[in-house]
């Protein structure tokens, strides 16, 4: 239990953004998780809920948590279209989106 804990503080303070700022870094986001979906031109919003960097699909259908956003310009309320490698939610995590790592952003 200790270890789940930890785990998941590390796993949430890696996410606290706020919505944009510069960085480069050449490494895939997971390492232990399967990519499940590649995603191409989908349009979205940026949304926050305090902790995660959020991309609400404009159609409503899902929503995604970015785990590089500190390498893109993303700004709350703005509109992006997005492509990504979406990764597997383990069946014992509760995230709220998917994880998503971008490979494109456009406004």
């Amino acid at each position: 239990m200790r270890l789940f804990l930890m785990s998941m503080f590390s796993l949430a303070t890696s996410f606290i953004s706020d919505c944009g700022s510069e960085k480069v870094v050449n490494e895939p986001c997971f390492t232990d998780r399967a990519v499940v979906e590649t995603i191409t031109n989908i349009v979205v919003e940026c949304t926050s809920n305090e902790a995660f960097v959020l991309l609400q699909r404009t159609d409503g259908n899902e929503r995604y948590s970015i785990c590089n956003s500190d390498l893109f310009e993303i700004q709350e309320g703005m509109t992006y279209t997005i492509s990504g490698k979406k990764y597997e939610m383990k069946p014992n995590e509760r995230w709220p989106g998917a994880p998503l790592e971008l490979t494109q952003l456009k406004k």
